[in-house]
């Protein structure tokens, strides 16, 4: 109940105004940065409901932070207007061979801030701006459109939500990687409820199931990794794209997770990141 998009907004303006509050509060640690230093989040203790203690190292074991899923940057590529897959390294993609191919929206400077978490943030904004000058990235908020016409034939962008065979996926090196967090509301009404929740949300094996190969579920963040790997077994369609591409990303050393150590510094990168793309 209450997870809608703007969920942290939401929950603000309800307990500024004294109005039914969400129980469930949701997010990465950078998405929900503000909501839990100002107390938003209960630090339950999930290990005492069963929850693998080895689960809850990547939030802290101490923070009330129950991991459910993750997300991370990809390639996606329109395979009948870029047959071989694109580049891995963000750099490469300056030749002038990818002129007017490249495509992704204002807010996704997630995609760079792993790149400037590596080298910087003046190496990173060089970089976008210099993708943006050359012709080479265009910035749309109709990107998976541009994306199936071919139009422009890669995206940067999250999860691959489109059915369209033509449509493969290919890793970005140093891309930001979040994984998303279910909690209980500090001010919610019905605790217990919203415990059973979170855990039934991002560990049901039922409700897995269906993420990974119900096709309704498509463009549906990826269950958590920290589970089995026959969990993931099932996956069909599009989500076997993303589990397997997520799968060759973390084999390969190729993201930058978030963290707390590290949470103000993607932040700021993002914002960074965001302002120069326009």
């Amino acid at each position: 109940r209450g997870l809608n998009f703007n969920l942290g907004s939401a929950i603000v303006t309800a307990k500024a105004t004294g109005a039914r509050n969400s129980d469930i509060v949701k997010g990465s640690i950078t998405t929900m940065t503000q909501l839990y230093d100002e107390g938003y989040w209960q630090k339950i203790n999930w290990a005492a409901f069963g929850v693998p203690k080895q689960f809850l190292q990547i939030g802290g074991v101490n923070t009330g932070l129950l991991p459910d899923s993750i997300q991370t940057e990809f390639a996606q590529y329109n395979t009948t207007k870029q047959a071989s897959a694109p580049p891995v390294s963000l750099p490469d993609y300056l030749g002038s061979q990818w002129h007017g191919k490249l495509v992704t929206e204002d807010y996704e400077g997630y995609v760079f801030a792993g790149y400037g978490m590596k080298y910087g943030q003046a190496k990173m904004v060089q970089l976008i701006k210099q993708l943006r000058s050359s012709g080479n990235l265009t910035v749309s908020s109709n990107d998976a459109s541009l994306l199936s016409t071919g139009e422009n034939p890669v995206d940067f962008a999250e999860d691959l939500g489109q059915t369209d065979p033509s449509l493969q996926l290919s890793p970005i090196q140093y891309a930001q990687t979040y994984v998303q967090f279910m909690g209980v509301n500090s001010d919610a009404s019905n605790k217990p409820a919203a415990e059973l929740f979170a855990l039934w949300e991002s560990y049901d094996p039922t409700w897995i199931n269906t993420l990974l190969t119900n096709t309704s579920m498509t463009g549906l963040v990826q269950p958590y990794p920290g589970l089995p790997s026959s969990t993931f077994a099932a996956a069909s369609g599009v989500m076997k794209q993303n589990v397997t591409t997520l799968e060759q990303a973390i084999t390969n050393d190729d993201l930058i997770f978030e963290s707390f150590a590290n949470r103000n510094e993607l932040n700021k990168l993002d914002t960074a990141a965001d302002n120069a793309l326009g």
